[in-house]
Order: C-alpha cells, then sequence, then structure tokens
C-alpha cells in the first residue's frame, strides 16, 4: 500500500481514472498498442495506492485481458483474466453473478486457443451461477446454455448438446418473443446440430423460422439473412430439393 497523503491519493487515482478513460477512447478508435500502454500506467497506479486484490483493480485487469486478447497476445490476456477472477471471488465471493463475466471471457479465449475442455468448464461454472442468480426465464440464463451447447457441438458430442440448444430456445422465447434474431440465432445452432445427425427436416423447419424471424427483424443487407439463406440452401440440397436450394 502507499504512504502518499489521501490528497495525493485522490490526485494519483484521478490520473488513472483518466490514463483508462483514454486507454478505452484508443481502443474504440483502434489504437490497441495505445490503449495498452495507458491500461498498464493506470493498473500500477491503482496497484500501488488500493492494493492488488481492490475490486477497481480487478476491473481494470479485465479491460486489459480484453484488449490483449483483441491483439493476439492470448497467454498475456488468460493471465490477467486468472487475476480479475480471483480478485472478485475474494472481494464478491465465488457465486456472484459478477464473476460469470469472466468466467464467460477466459471460455471464449480458451475456444480461440481451441482448449474446448477449459472452455466448458468456465461455461458450466457461468451457467451455475446465472441459475442461482437470475430468474429462471432470462436470457442470460438462454444465453449460458447457448455457449455450453457450443462448446459441445465442438467437441464432438452432438447429442449432449441438443438439450442445451433446446433449453435455451425455450427460455430466450420466453424471454424475448419468438420473433427476435437471438432467437434466430439460436435455431440455426440447433439446426446445425440436426444436420450432424442427419435429421434434415427438422433442421430445414428450424432454419425457416430463423429466415423468416431475421426477415421481419433485420435490414434486408443485414449479414444473418444470408447466412440463413446460406444454411436452408445446404439443407435442403442434402434433401434433393434442388429448386428449393
Amino acid at each position: 500500500m502507499s504512504s502518499l497523503t489521501k490528497r495525493e491519493k485522490r490526485k494519483e487515482l484521478r490520473l488513472a481514472t483518466a490514463l483508462n478513460e483514454d486507454g478505452l477512447s484508443l481502443v474504440r478508435g483502434g489504437d490497441f498498442t495505445t490503449a495498452i500502454l495507458k491500461f498498464f500506467k493506470a493498473l500500477a497506479i491503482k496497484e500501488r495506492i488500493l492494493g492488488e486484490m481492490h475490486p477497481e483493480v480487478g476491473a481494470l485487469l479485465n479491460n486489459v485481458a480484453v484488449t490483449l486478447k483483441d491483439v493476439g497476445q492470448y497467454d498475456k490476456s488468460a493471465e490477467l483474466y486468472r487475476r480479475t477472477l480471483a480478485i472478485w471471488e475474494e472481494v464478491y465471493g465465488a457465486d456472484d453473478i459478477i464473476t460469470s463475466v469472466v468466467h464467460n471471457n477466459l471460455a471464449a479465449l480458451m475456444c480461440e486457443l481451441g482448449n474446448y475442455e477449459e472452455a466448458f468448464s468456465h461455461l458450466q461454472r457461468s451457467l451455475a451461477i446465472k441459475q442461482a442468480s437470475l430468474p429462471s426465464g432470462h436470457p442470460g440464463i438462454a444465453n449460458a446454455h447457448n455457449n455450453v451447447a457450443d462448446v459441445l457441438f465442438n467437441l464432438g458430442f452432438t447429442d449432449e448438446a441438443e438439450p442445451r440448444y433446446q433449453a435455451a430456445l425455450t427460455i430466450q422465447i420466453e424471454a424475448v418473443g419468438a420473433n427476435h434474431p437471438d432467437v434466430a440465432t439460436i435455431r440455426n445452432n440447433l439446426a446445425a446440430v440436426y444436420d450432424s445427425l442427419g435429421r434434415y427436416a427438422d433442421a430445414e423447419k428450424l432454419l425457416q423460422q430463423a429466415l423468416t424471424t431475421d426477415r421481419k427483424m433485420l435490414t434486408s443487407n443485414h449479414p444473418n439473412l444470408a447466412n440463413d439463406l446460406s444454411n436452408l440452401g445446404y439443407v435442403q440440397h442434402k434433401q434433393g430439393k434442388l429448386k428449393e436450394a
């Protein structure tokens, strides 16, 4: 901890806040290298003034980790995410909803590295936290089921991925209604499972529903529409529906 006077500490913390805000602005402008330098300067100040286990240090570590991931420094990013998680678990408790954010971030990073087993572990933990903390029909729980299903599917556990996608779809429809782009996304994901299982008619039905939703809710040049049409054409082609495809 620092031996500075209270006034000096406040001045230093204001500087750290300004450096962090500058970093965030630089990130939005695409200057990641300079942003990272700003973040680390802010981090050094906050660690010196507040201590290494302060929640503000954890929040700043998370910002730096996100940016490091964006520039491909995955190992360093993972290290900072783990430090963030350790701080937030110590400060808020391991079951606090805020820790699910870091579990999700670590899972996304592990997926980038192809480490789906560790990603699955973090996503399972995030799902458990959200189920204990949020209302049963909350879209955050739907997203958590979807993320777990994605990893299961990538690991080749197709039969286990299906009920997770089904749970995600049911909850998301309850939360936001059937005609929502997030629902269309889950329908696409579940359709991919059915396609891999050879259940082409089931996949086609879901893809038709997703396309109908996205046509209603998205602009005509939205990339999701092109994805819907491509997936639908692929499944129809597998069924020999060449004119429709």
